[in-house]
């Protein structure tokens, strides 16, 4: 328990019938090696035993509310910034672990970094789903992957309750099923944002994921999100450059030369307008673009050397890519050249 007045940190968990998984959540947090907080949880109106399992704690650091109706995830997290005393917001789930010294690294490393208003980690994925997911680690790198997909795991975050004060930050309960990517992608006009580079939270993954509907909802909102950053670099995109965009996030590239000449176009759009505006790094920005350029281009190694006169053509190219990735190009598509010459298959 502190003795100080207001603790450093506070760990905000909103609950929503969470019994099965509650009391494990909540141990990983009464349990760090960091001591000094003050855990806020909110129960959302559950319907389930929730309030039951967390009365079972009885722990001063606890501060526990209930909502007498259900407000959704947003409000909840409005309400809990509103109620909290500490100088650093750590996130949780009503189901995932923190691991033991989660909140005393991301303390660190705020404390040490004043100018850093957000930080992440890395999450290890358990339950239906296994595996390491890793995130962009510098600032530079997080503000342009932002402006394809959110770059934090959202219960990963800590962050400056002073930056979120001073700039007006909150959850925007217009945007339920993707508040937290809205949320960074206006934090990064004001601070710098960091990903710790290990695995600082266990992340449950459900078998039972998220229905048609909810997933139609949050591709909607995800484009609101993005619009308005692409807004921040000059250019109100249309619907078919969003398909193109939205295309590239999740590797559906298409093997056609119409996709081929869209796909350039677009690229070459979004470097002009940053050129423009000068939101991001310029290097850092065509380096991180021509990867989308590469892995397009190669899809069409089947038509030969008329995929290298494209590839090596691009303004896209030019800047961005290295040799040893325009050698590559030119040896498969040479290849594929001689085949279609001699009537084999392509490779």
């Amino acid at each position: 328990m502190t003795t100080k007045q207001n603790p450093e940190v506070t760990v905000l968990m909103p609950v929503y019938n969470g019994e099965k998984y509650l009391k494990e959540a909540m141990i990983s947090i009464l349990n760090q090696s960091f001591q000094d907080f003050e855990f806020i949880i909110i129960n959302d109106a559950s319907t389930d035993n929730s309030a039951e399992v967390i009365k079972q704690f009885d722990d001063k650091r606890i501060r526990y509310f209930e909502n007498s109706e259900n407000l959704c995830l947003s409000r909840t997290l409005n309400k809990g910034l509103n109620l909290s005393k500490g100088n650093y917001v750590a996130r949780m789930d009503q189901d995932d672990i923190s691991l033991l010294d989660r909140l005393e690294k991301q303390l660190n490393f705020l404390e040490n970094n004043k100018e850093y208003g957000i930080c992440g980690s890395f999450i290890e994925n358990f339950g239906a789903k296994e595996g390491i997911e890793i995130y962009p680690v510098i600032d530079e790198l997080i503000r342009i992957h932002l402006l394809f997909y959110s770059t934090f795991a959202h219960p990963s975050v800590m962050f400056r309750k002073s930056f979120f004060e001073k700039f007006n930050l909150f959850y925007n309960s217009e945007f339920e099923y993707c508040e937290d990517y809205d949320l960074w992608s206006r934090a990064k006009k004001h601070f710098k944002l960091a990903n710790i580079n290990e695995v600082l939270l266990k992340y449950r993954v459900h078998s039972t994921g998220m229905s048609v509907v909810g997933k139609n909802k949050q591709d909607k909102m995800a484009d609101f999100v993005r619009n308005n950053q692409l807004k921040d670099i000059g250019i109100n995109s249309n619907s078919e450059e969003l398909r193109i965009h939205h295309s590239l996030i999740c590797n559906m590239f298409e093997n056609s030369d119409e996709y081929v000449n869209a796909v350039e176009k677009w690229l070459l759009k979004l470097i002009e307008g940053n050129k423009t505006y000068n939101i991001y790094d310029k290097k850092t920005f065509h380096e991180f673009l021509g990867k989308f350029w590469f892995e397009v281009i190669k899809l069409r190694l089947d038509t030969g050397l008329k995929c290298w006169k494209k590839y090596i053509g691009s303004e896209l190219r030019k800047s961005i890519y290295n040799n040893k990735n325009t050698r590559k190009i030119f040896f498969r598509a040479l290849i594929n050249e001689f085949k279609n010459f001699l009537g084999g298959t392509c490779v």
